[in-house]
């Protein structure tokens, strides 16, 4: 998987009925083909904004999808709305 400053394409989550870009701008690299453990691993980043809601990362050291407080920005691709999606995701 290429790093993200690579990125210039807009890419749309496939469960998304409404075709909405990606809220990080549209590079989601999680929409990439290659291994779905590389991003899986990244660490929980609440990123610099202040807009706290819960959100969910994969924790490779529990090996299990752990609640976090997302600021709204940036972070990272380890990041899910719902504990479901990141289970599915990355602990499948």
């Amino acid at each position: 998987m290429r790093p993200p400053s690579e990125f210039h394409h807009v890419f749309w989550r496939s469960s998304s009925p409404a075709r909405t870009p990606h809220p990080l701008g549209g590079a989601d690299p999680r929409l990439q083909q290659g291994p779905v453990q590389s991003y899986c691993e990244l660490p929980a980043d609440r990123g610099p904004c202040k807009s706290y809601s819960e959100a969910f990362y994969y924790s490779p050291v529990y090996h299990k999808c752990l609640r976090f407080m997302y600021g709204g920005c940036p972070g990272n691709a380890n990041n899910f709305k719902t504990i479901d999606e990141c289970q599915r995701t990355c602990a499948a």
